[in-house]
């Protein structure tokens, strides 16, 4: 029934808990997880585009959670994404359909 199942991060106690119930569906269905965080930037006065999100460690919380699923028998991949969120789950949705999207708020 579900095969891939994506859980958007935002760093909140919220999407934490997600995880919770998107890995129950996974062990239940043998799905994967497909953990999404979506950094946010602002454009200055002079047209710059400053990132308020770090990258690396992003990239080092989502392995984390991915090592930390995968010592559990879930099968996880994980992504970075900018922009505004609902455009950005948007395309990442075109580009790897998923058959759930786990609400976190």
């Amino acid at each position: 029934m579900y095969r891939r199942i994506l859980v958007p991060l935002d760093g909140s106690r919220y999407s934490e808990h997600a995880l919770l119930f998107a890995e129950q569906l996974a062990n239940l269905f043998e799905a994967e997880i497909h953990l999404l965080r979506v950094s946010h930037s602002v454009s200055t006065a002079s047209g710059t585009e400053l990132r308020l999100t770090n990258e690396e460690e992003t990239a080092q919380y989502l392995e984390a959670l991915r090592r930390i699923l995968e010592a559990r028998g879930v099968r996880v991949r994980w992504d970075m994404a900018s922009g505004p969120e609902h455009e950005a789950i948007e395309t990442y949705v075109r580009s790897f359909p998923v058959t759930y999207d786990v609400p976190v708020t």
